[in-house]
């Protein structure tokens, strides 16, 4: 958060969120060996189990809505987008209201 915070102060950060689809909700494929990303500890998950795939699923959005905070409480204006939709019509749109925004002092 602080650096964030930082380098908004000396410069116009606008974050730009790309989600995949395919890490929204875990497969169900029954046994599954993965790396946490953090921490490098491996473990093995069994995806067919629906409380482990609702455990998955509660972190991600746990995950999106204390980003979507954190840019909030910033003042960052957010793009959000996703790898299974074509990217230049939710910058276009995003600009543009920027834009506007800006043009009437807000």
């Amino acid at each position: 958060e602080r650096p964030l915070r930082f380098a908004h102060k000396r410069h116009d950060l606008i974050p730009i969120s790309i989600d995949d689809p395919r890490e929204i909700k875990l497969p169900e494929v029954g046994l599954l060996a993965v790396r946490d990303l953090e921490t490098g500890k491996r473990l093995v998950v069994d995806t067919a189990s629906a409380a482990v795939r609702e455990r998955y699923r509660d972190h991600w959005e746990t995950s999106v809505a204390q980003r979507r905070s954190l840019f909030y409480a910033l003042g960052l204006d957010v793009v959000e987008l996703s790898t299974d939709q074509p990217f230049f019509p939710p910058l276009l749109g995003f600009f543009h209201r920027r834009q506007r925004r800006l043009a009437q002092g807000r």
